[in-house]
């Protein structure tokens, strides 16, 4: 009995292991089998040598157009700081105030000293006044007198004592127009000094020379303020340049009014801009000159922004391709070529961008057709050529209009 049950399980053990063993050698189930895809319909480059403007980057920093450091024209205790730092100001807006109270005393001196010279000068007019009516009746009464001293009619001690009188008359006069004058220079003297006294009150409030941007705030209330120490920091609003340091070699290809693309990295976008300002001189230890390219206006721009700028070079003959038609997978570019009827992946080592187009560099030659679509073959798949085109600048391009079918 044994032996039949140990049989029986040999037996049942190889029907088990039978299907196993002949499903091997059958053919996939149709689930698992790789669709058979259908021919795409895409728009192809035929590559070409194009000619491609060089470009040399130098690195800069973006400066404002104008700065000023805020600072006193006198020495004295600050009450209040109105801006701080980020604060935009217009211009003429106040931002300092300084303690005036000794300046504004001695203006209101200064005036009332004038008052005081207004005075003198009344009283000298008035005295003049009365010296004028004294001298003419001092006059009048000379005059009699001479006539009758000719007449023998009054003794001659008579007509000295009137002359003397006139003669007393005219000094007291000339004496009175003397005060006068004084006064009046005095008066001068005060309108100059409460000139003074005004420039001094007016120094004691600083205003903004410009609309800009406070970069900097140094001094705070109850800081001393002293001529030429920066209170605070102020950056023009909207207009700044950047500073490149060019190499020597390139000198004579740097010149004013030149159009330069820039690229601030911070703010991820590229400006336009214009070469403004060329530094003759060189650094000795750098074999560098400054160079100042001006920058559109815009809200984003700040201070100390690093950036790069492109300047034009030579003209080369390049291949490229467009920036579209390439396919990125971490640091792998490729891009899907037709090949005899088939879409074939093929890997690249391009360059830099330039309008859209990125520089072959290896992987790809002249004449080779690249899809312009890459997202509407995949590897392997059939294709059909609907449509051939040429590189922007290349001859076929200049001869055919660009697109050739």
């Amino acid at each position: 009995m044994r032996g039949n049950e140990s049989l029986a399980t040999v037996l049942a053990g190889a029907l088990l292991v039978w299907p196993a063993l002949t499903g091997c050698g059958r053919n996939e189930p149709e689930a698992t089998q790789r669709p058979q895809l259908s021919p795409a319909r895409v728009v192809v480059e035929r590559l070409a040598l194009v000619e491609r403007r060089e470009t040399y980057e130098v690195a800069g920093t973006v400066r404002p157009l104008y700065s000023a450091a805020v600072s006193s024209r006198m020495t004295g205790a600050i009450q209040q700081v109105h801006a701080r730092a980020g604060d935009a100001v217009r211009q003429g807006q106040l931002l300092v105030e300084l303690d005036a109270r000794d300046l504004e005393s001695s203006l209101r001196q200064a005036e009332a000293a004038r008052v005081e010279v207004e005075n003198a000068i009344l009283e000298a007019s008035h005295a003049i006044q009365s010296a004028e009516a004294q001298r003419q009746l001092a006059e009048v009464t000379y005059q009699r007198y001479a006539g009758l001293l000719e007449k023998k009619s009054v003794s001659r001690q008579e007509y000295d004592e009137a002359e003397a009188r006139l003669n007393s008359a005219k000094a007291a006069l000339a004496m009175a127009a003397a005060r006068k004058s004084q006064a009046e220079a005095k008066r001068e003297q005060a309108d100059s000094q409460i000139a003074t006294a005004r420039i001094s009150v007016g120094y004691a409030k600083i205003h903004a020379p410009f609309a800009g941007v406070v970069t900097d705030r140094r001094l705070d209330a109850g800081s001393l303020a002293t001529p030429g120490v920066p209170i605070l920091l102020l950056d023009q609003a909207g207009a700044y340049v950047m500073e490149v340091a060019v190499p020597e070699s390139r000198l004579t290809s740097v010149q004013t009014g030149q159009k330069v693309t820039v690229r601030i990295d911070a703010l991820e976008q590229s400006f336009s801009g214009q070469v403004s300002e060329v530094v003759p001189a060189l650094d000795s230890s750098s074999r560098t000159f400054l160079a100042e390219i001006a920058l559109p206006r815009d809200p984003k721009l700040r201070s100390g922004l690093f950036g790069r700028a492109l300047f034009p070079g030579g003209v080369r003959q390049a291949l490229t391709v467009p920036a579209s038609a390439v396919t990125e997978r971490g640091q792998i570019q490729s891009v899907f070529v037709a090949d005899g009827g088939t879409a074939r992946r093929r890997l690249a080592t391009l360059g830099a961008l330039a309008d859209g187009r990125l520089e072959v560099l290896s992987g790809l030659e002249a004449g080779e057709a690249v899809v312009t679509e890459p997202n509407a073959v995949q590897d392997g798949q059939p294709v059909e050529i609907r449509e051939t085109v040429s590189p922007p600048g290349s001859k076929a391009a200049q001869t055919a209009g660009g697109m050739t079918p």
